[in-house]
């Protein structure tokens, strides 16, 4: 009688198990694929920067990352996070930033803020989102002797800061306003 009983259960587990019961099915938002193109990169990466104004050098190197599913059970939701940890050479120090995906108002947005630059994706071309405004998508634009292709570019409308992404190369090019800075890329490596 005994193995009747401790078989049931462990059917009762299985079955369990099998249909997710006991377990919350609520939505999980994943960073897009699109996005990942400009913003996520492998461990060893670096990018290179010269400051037009000044000719310093700042060189990125993408020291870090973690990929996590955070779970906002007080909202329903879950949604992937990416950190980074990158080492400026100009800053002499480490940099981190936080890619995430959220749910507002039943739309998928994803954004980035850090120390290197700033990104908002899956939004339409002009939307402003948290003071930083998608403002325009290039289907080319040349840096430093470079042509690069279908360029964003994000404007933050608190300070004018202006942000440049491309695809599969990531940030090229930042102008910083208020401290006269326009960082231009000319070399990047990543580590594929």
């Amino acid at each position: 009688m005994k193995s009747k009983f401790y078989l049931f259960i462990l059917i009762i587990s299985i079955l369990c198990l099998a249909s997710d019961c006991g377990r919350d099915n609520i939505p999980t938002y994943y960073i897009s694929y699109e996005m990942k193109k400009y913003i996520d990169f492998p461990v060893g990466s670096f990018w290179v920067y010269q400051d037009s104004v000044s000719n310093k050098i700042d060189s990125i190197l993408l020291e870090k990352t973690n990929n996590e599913i955070i779970s906002m059970n007080n909202y329903n939701y879950k949604y992937e996070s990416i950190k980074q940890i990158h080492f400026s050479t100009y800053k002499d120090s480490l940099i981190s930033s936080t890619i995430y995906t959220d749910c507002f108002e039943n739309t998928n947005i994803c954004f980035i803020y850090s120390g290197i630059g700033i990104y908002i994706g899956d939004v339409p071309l002009g939307n402003i989102f948290s003071n930083i405004k998608y403002v325009c998508l290039y289907d080319s634009i040349q840096i430093n002797n470079v042509w690069y292709e279908k360029v964003k570019r994000f404007d933050d409308i608190n300070n004018g800061n202006q942000f440049y992404w491309a695809p599969n190369i990531g940030l090229v090019k930042k102008n910083i306003i208020a401290q006269d800075k326009n960082w231009l890329l000319t070399y990047c490596y990543i580590n594929n």
